[in-house]
């Protein structure tokens, strides 16, 4: 039995948290302390050196709550149950992510951690055979991405998963999709963990429908990247389809070699899930040899690594059961405890009725005066980009260009904690940084890396944005990030480029963030706009 690798998301998990500046000296050392952490986190997991990932891990934790912050605790725990699966002793991680779940519904506006614990749990679902849990956590993911600022590493994640549980419960119309979505997402933000995996994974698709030349191939391109050049979980997982898809077209000793390098690299990684797999296999391959001790050896070896993996996975699956049960009864308790309440009140439910029915009169008020809200601020959000096109079309003085907005802001100098003349010079000083440098193209900017890179507080720079531009830092970097596109749409030679490459060259981390934006921007999907100019 095959079973695919799970997608981890641990190198771009640093780059999930990034946060402000803060006043307190102390929370700024204790951020670049973890944010430390985090790039030593990326390179030794990238570098297949998981015992210093994990330690690394713990260090993250300890940090997290030593100085009660959830979002590093939360974060190293993820690390840590990533460790553990790789392991196979899913029951540790487990405890990992569901404690994590916990942590994040204290922190309910946290939505990026919860997303990143559930995907992680969605991949040890799929490890101890929950397949419908993890399609339902996978779906979940997804889902929250659309509602959120979307992430395409997390997405590929998501994608990977459904793709190997479709596969696991026999419904393959959607696989090959999911797993080629991964793929091109992977390549488009150059993430060569994600590509590999995607590759693996269509050749194990392939093989499962014995189109062992299309398998072989597919494992090769894998073992062809630069991040499978080295001993890491991906390519262990890459050879022994290699492996497979060879010994089914007569290559048997090239087959039994690739199987023994992914053993060792199990073995030196401890990667014991691997390692289990290359014994099975190799146990087969050997026995249509002939050579049927060593076959008999590679079995027992197989046999004895499996069933402390099966233990493990009914410890993992008794520890969910358990959590779900005792959520299930705090609901319970909960609902009783209401009927209780209700029924203790029931001479005042009338008084609630007229109450009620008062709030949902003005709830529908609230509802109306929220979507009123939302148009007028989406047309001053176009009337301000209209602006800012207009400066860029035709380059003036940018003085000149917010006059308007400049005289609205003139009295405002004196409640400012910046004077009338450093005012002017970091306005114009960050027009001149944004129009040479282009730093928007950049998908990780942030504000704090805008205010260094023109040498000024992350403060002032706010003020800057919301007096001089009547914009924030979100606004203000979307607007330039959509006339990038716009330029990329107009111009012949990307008639022919895909959507979400020009999403990514303009800055934004997502399609689906870029298509949401620039219609509030513009007026128009950016395919609409393109077939406006090039027809």
């Amino acid at each position: 039995m095959r079973l695919s690798p799970n997608l981890f998301i641990l190198l771009f998990l640093g780059q999930l948290f990034i946060y402000g500046q803060g006043v307190d000296t102390l929370k700024s050392n204790i951020d670049q302390k973890a944010n430390s952490y985090l790039k030593k986190l990326q390179t030794a997991y990238a570098n297949g050196d998981y015992e210093q990932h994990k330690l690394l891990s713990d260090s993250l934790v300890l940090l997290g709550k030593t100085n009660q912050n959830t979002k590093f605790q939360v974060l190293g725990m993820v690390n840590q149950a990533i460790y553990f699966n790789n392991r196979a002793q899913q029951d540790k991680a487990i405890r990992l992510y569901r404690n994590a779940l916990e942590l994040c519904d204290a922190s309910p506006k946290d939505y990026r951690s919860k997303i990143i614990v559930l995907v992680n749990l969605g991949n040890v679902y799929n490890a101890i055979g929950s397949h419908n849990k993890a399609i339902n956590v996978m779906e979940t993911v997804l889902s929250l991405l659309d509602e959120y600022e979307d992430n395409p590493k997390i997405r590929a994640s998501a994608y990977n998963g459904l793709a190997t549980n479709y596969q696991k419960i026999g419904q393959l119309d959607k696989v090959l999709e999911y797993h080629t979505k991964t793929k091109e997402l992977g390549l488009a933000i150059n993430n060569e963990i994600i590509v590999a995996t995607a590759f693996n994974s269509i050749s194990e698709l392939y093989f499962k429908e014995k189109k062992f030349k299309k398998a072989k191939l597919a494992a090769l391109d894998g073992l062809n990247l630069k991040h499978t050049a080295a001993p890491t979980k991906e390519r262990a997982w890459l050879l022994t389809s290699l492996a497979l898809a060879k010994w089914k077209l007569g290559e048997i000793e090239a087959a039994i070699t690739f199987l023994e390098e992914a053993t060792k690299i199990a073995q030196t990684k401890k990667l014991n899930q691997i390692e289990a797999e290359t014994y099975l296999h190799l146990s087969e391959v050997l026995k249509a040899t002939g050579n049927l001790d060593a076959s008999s050896k590679a079995k027992e070896s197989y046999l004895q690594i499996q069933n402390e993996i099966l233990a493990t996975q009914q410890d993992a699956i008794k520890v969910d059961l358990q959590k779900d049960l005792s959520d299930k009864n705090a609901i319970i308790k909960d609902k009783d405890r209401a009927i209780f309440d209700l029924a203790k009140n029931e001479s005042k439910f009338k008084k609630f009725s007229l109450v009620f029915g008062g709030c949902l009169v003005l709830l529908s008020s609230l509802l109306l005066f929220y979507r009123i809200k939302t148009k007028k601020q989406n047309a001053l959000l176009r009337e301000q980009f209209l602006v800012l096109q207009k400066e860029t079309e035709e380059p003036l003085d940018a003085q000149q260009k917010f006059s308007k907005t400049d005289v609205k802001q003139k009295a405002s100098y004196k409640s400012s904690s910046i004077n009338e003349e450093d005012f002017e010079a970091y306005k114009a000083r960050l027009t001149t940084h944004i129009k040479s440098n282009r730093p928007y193209l950049d998908s990780e900017l942030s504000q704090k890396d805008l205010a260094e890179q023109i040498n000024i507080s992350s403060h002032h720079l706010s003020e800057v944005l919301n007096k001089g531009f009547n914009q924030n830092f979100y606004n203000f970097i979307n607007s330039y990030r959509i006339l990038a596109a716009q330029e990329m749409l107009k111009n012949k030679k990307h008639k022919e480029t895909k959507l979400i490459a020009i999403a990514f060259d303009s800055g934004f981390k997502s399609k689906t963030t870029f298509n949401r934006l620039f219609k509030n921007y513009t007026g128009l999907t950016p395919s609409e706009y393109r077939n406006k100019f090039l027809g």
